[in-house]
């Protein structure tokens, strides 16, 4: 038996601003400081799940990556990484 992850990350409203460590421009998190900057996206997590996977196909419904919770409207974006293979990431979006 092999192990997966699974990240869920929606994408939200950020803005442009000097970054810590240097003189370029990041998308970081909205603060009082920096709303009169340029917007941006960046991911922020929703969830993640360390599975057991089964050789060949496996099922994950996105009720229980998110547990209880409904996944608001916006954009998604869902990354499944197993030992031993390459990380994939699939965006969607979820309209009502």
């Amino acid at each position: 038996m092999a192990s997966a992850s699974v990240r869920l990350e929606r994408e939200s409203e950020a803005h442009l601003d000097m970054y810590l460590a240097g003189d370029f421009l990041a998308c970081v998190k909205p603060t009082r400081k920096n709303r009169a900057r340029r917007k941006c996206r960046r991911p922020s997590k929703v969830a993640t799940r360390t599975l057991v996977a089964k050789p060949g196909a496996n099922t994950l419904t996105l009720g229980t990556l998110a547990g209880k919770k409904k996944l608001r409207r916006g954009s998604y974006r869902i990354t499944l990484s197993a030992t031993g293979a390459t990380k994939k990431t699939v965006a969607f979006k979820i309209r009502r």
